[in-house]
């Protein structure tokens, strides 16, 4: 169905309303009013001839006709007088007599009470009993005619003769064809106000329709800051306000998940035993360092392991009879390329939502202290002290392997003051070194200058570098930083290193 803009509906529907109530008036007016102006003037003619007829009772028969002939002349209709056998002895529209006899004409017929007569070409009336009358043609003066006759009596109440007056139904089409005229040119007037109205409805209705519309489908697109200004004091206006306010409920709902999900992730990381929250596809929600250690979530392979785990025949049976039961379920199974994995499997349920799966590691119970350094060896050494160190130290291990060095720590001289960094035995620079060395042996093209940002947390500082690490490399450095609480995350497009502050 092809679509209809609203204001050409309104206009449809103003015009379907005008010709509606159009139609029966032309009806009532060419059918119905001119049968009841023709049906007047005929009783006014049977008036008129019965006080002829009353008149001509008292009056001898030698007299009647001359009398006839002044009536003739005054009367503004056509009279006729006729015998009763239907002959005419008097017409006051013409000079000569005429010879034609009218006892066959319907009127006439009507007006002698001749059985099962009824009028030509006019419907029966109630309310003319002994009177006939006609609509034809007239072939004297050759217009058409309404024809009124009736029968006159003597004193003696013995009929005479037939008196029928006749006049023109011009004037009463003239009357019904004026207020046809008058009637279209109204018709003409309100079909141009119906498409004034359309198109006033287009201003003061569609485009309101329009403004709601367009912020319904920033809506839908994801554009939570957009609203209708100034809606219309109406039902449109309803609705405008009633989406602002989805809006904003939108808006602070989202912002209450994201407050949430911050939540979660600083209880996850505050966890002392590895810990990874993850959705029904795999994708990661939250998890810690001793998670990403245990499910091995470094590298360009982070993704390919977390669907491994997530995906595993075992892991999916657990998580069922979890969900069944409502509590954790101990779950043990071993990984491609990792230790055997301990823990707990549990399904955090989330009205209308798909659910959450979490997987807490066994505490182990052997520490290894073989990497702590004691606290007499921990010291804080100046930020820019441990940067320069790192890059001497790597400018030396690349010159043994013919590669070149220069570093543009970025950021670093805008931080003030002088910030100091926790370092035992000089791992921090070393650790450093390793990635600075790492990235570049990975890309000899950016050999010449290598950008590193610099940037300072709340309780840490945080390294970015250009460019991804093996997992050999992320062996070697975070036995280095972890101890003394640093991390180290990477992708094949970048890493970030983050150093506890002293």
């Amino acid at each position: 169905m092809p679509r209809i803009p609203l204001p050409v509906k309104l206009l449809i529907s103003y015009l379907g309303v005008l010709f509606l109530g159009a139609g029966p008036t032309f009806f009532y007016i060419r059918v119905v009013l001119q049968g009841d102006l023709l049906r007047e003037s005929a009783l006014r003619m049977s008036t008129q001839i019965q006080k002829v007829a009353e008149t001509l009772r008292s009056v001898p028969e030698s007299e009647r006709l001359s009398l006839l002939v002044k009536f003739g002349e005054v009367s503004t209709h056509r009279l006729t007088y006729m015998s009763l056998a239907g002959d005419v002895l008097f017409d006051s529209s013409v000079v000569r007599p005429l010879t034609i006899n009218h006892a066959s004409r319907s009127e006439v017929k009507m007006a002698m009470s001749e059985p099962e007569s009824k009028p030509e070409g006019l419907p029966l009336w109630p309310g003319m009993q002994g009177v006939g009358y006609a609509r034809r043609h007239s072939e004297t003066t050759d217009i058409e005619t309404l024809y009124v006759a009736r029968q006159m009596v003597d004193a003696k109440n013995q009929p005479f003769g037939v008196l029928r007056l006749a006049t023109s139904v011009d004037s009463i089409e003239a009357v019904t064809s004026g207020t046809m005229r008058f009637l279209l040119n109204a018709m003409a007037a309100a079909a141009s106000v119906a498409i004034l109205f359309s198109l006033i409805a287009a201003i003061l209705f569609v485009r309101p329709l329009q403004r709601v519309s367009s912020m319904a489908q920033s809506l839908a697109s994801g554009d939570l800051g957009v609203k209708v200004l100034q809606p219309t004091n109406d039902e449109v206006g309803d609705v405008a306000r009633v989406l602002n306010q989805m809006a904003t409920d939108l808006r602070r709902r989202l912002l209450s998940a994201g407050m949430s999900e911050a939540l979660l992730s600083q209880l996850v990381d505050a966890l002392p035993c590895a810990c990874v929250i993850f959705e029904e596809k795999g994708k990661l929600v939250a998890c810690n360092g001793e998670g990403r250690r245990a499910l091995r979530l470094t590298g360009p392979e982070a993704g390919a392991r977390m669907n491994e785990f997530a995906e595993h025949p075992k892991v999916q049976s657990v998580l069922k009879l979890a969900e069944n039961d409502g509590q954790a379920e101990p779950i043990s199974l071993e990984l491609t390329d990792g230790e055997p994995l301990q823990g707990l499997l549990h399904v955090l349920k989330r009205p209308g939502m798909a659910p959450l799966r979490v997987f807490i590691g066994a505490a182990s119970a052997v520490v290894d202290v073989s990497l702590l350094p004691s606290l007499e060896d921990v010291v804080a050494r100046p930020l820019v002290d441990v940067l320069t160190q790192a890059e001497q130290e790597a400018r030396s291990m690349l010159i043994e392997n013919g590669h070149s060095l220069d570093v543009a720590w970025e950021g670093l001289a805008g931080i003030q003051p002088p910030r100091h960094i926790a370092d035992a035995e000089g791992r921090m620079p070393t650790a450093i070194a390793e990635v600075l060395s790492a990235i570049v042996t990975a890309s000899p093209a950016s050999s010449e200058r290598l950008s590193v940002g610099v940037a300072v947390e709340p309780v840490r500082i945080r390294l970015h570098f250009d460019g991804g690490l093996h997992s050999h490399t992320l062996e070697l450095i975070r036995p280095l930083i972890e101890p003394l609480g640093g991390e180290v995350e990477t992708t094949t497009l970048e890493t970030q290193l983050w150093l506890p502050l002293a």
